[in-house]
C-alpha cells in the first residue's frame, strides 16, 4: 500500500496523508514537519497508524515544551492548542500526563497565579471568572482558586483606588455620573453591592 503526504490545498500548515491515493488523515506540519518521515509503503492501515502515532507523539511533545519555555499554561489550554494542530486525543493525554508528572504543568498553581495576577490589574472576581470560563476551565476549579486568593479588604481598597485615580474627575453627587462610575467598575468584575457601598461612602466624603 502506497503512502503519500501532500500539502492541503486550502488549509495552510496542514498536510493530507493518503494510502493508495485515498486520504486517511490531516496532520499539522508543526507537529509532523513539512516533510514527515513516513514510509513509502506499508502493509496495512494499522501499520501506518502505529508509525504516525510515534511521529505525532514526538512532535507534540516538542511543540508543547517549546510553548512552555515561553510561559506557563493550564492543561486545558494545552489540550486546545494540540487539538488545533490535529493531534489525536491519545497523544494529547500522553503529552499532558508526562508534563504533569515531571512538574511542567500544575493546574492549581497556574489558576492561583492567574487570579492573583488579574487582581493586581484591578480585575474583579466576576471578570476573572468569566475569562477563565472562556478558556474552558470548570466553574468549581475557578471558584476554589478565587476562594484561596480571596481578600475582601484588598478588593475594597482596589475599588477605592479606582475611584481616587481613574474616576477622580467624576462628580459622584450627580446621579448620572455616579451610575456611570458604578457601571464602569462593575464591568471590571467587582460585586455590585460592594461597589455601591463604596461609592456611597466616597459621595459622602465630597
Amino acid at each position: 500500500m502506497i503512502v503519500t503526504c501532500n500539502p492541503h490545498p486550502e488549509k495552510s500548515g496542514v498536510l493530507i496523508v493518503s494510502l493508495d491515493e485515498d486520504p486517511v488523515r490531516e496532520v499539522s506540519s508543526t507537529i509532523f514537519g513539512k516533510k514527515p518521515s513516513l514510509p513509502k509503503e506499508v502493509d496495512s492501515m494499522e501499520a501506518l497508524n502505529e508509525i504516525m502515532q510515534i511521529i505525532e507523539l514526538k512532535g507534540a511533545k516538542r511543540y508543547i515544551l517549546n510553548r512552555l519555555s515561553q510561559r506557563s499554561y493550564h492543561s486545558i489550554e494545552m489540550t486546545n492548542m494540540l487539538r488545533k494542530k490535529h493531534v489525536s486525543d491519545d497523544s494529547i493525554e500522553k503529552v499532558i500526563g508526562d508534563c504533569e508528572r515531571y512538574g511542567y504543568v500544575n493546574d492549581k498553581e497556574w489558576l492561583v497565579h492567574y487570579v492573583r495576577s488579574e487582581r493586581e490589574k484591578k480585575r474583579g472576581p466576576q471578570w476573572i471568572e468569566g475569562k477563565l470560563r472562556q478558556k474552558g476551565i470548570s466553574l468549581e476549579d475557578i471558584r476554589l482558586a478565587l476562594e484561596e486568593t480571596n481578600d475582601e479588604e484588598e478588593m475594597r481598597e482596589q475599588i477605592f483606588r479606582l475611584i481616587r485615580t481613574r474616576y477622580r474627575t467624576r462628580n459622584l453627587l450627580d446621579y448620572r455620573e455616579r451610575e456611570k462610575t458604578i457601571g464602569a467598575i462593575i464591568r471590571r468584575g467587582y460585586d455590585v453591592n460592594m461597589v455601591r457601598e463604596i461609592i456611597r461612602i466616597c459621595s459622602q466624603m465630597h
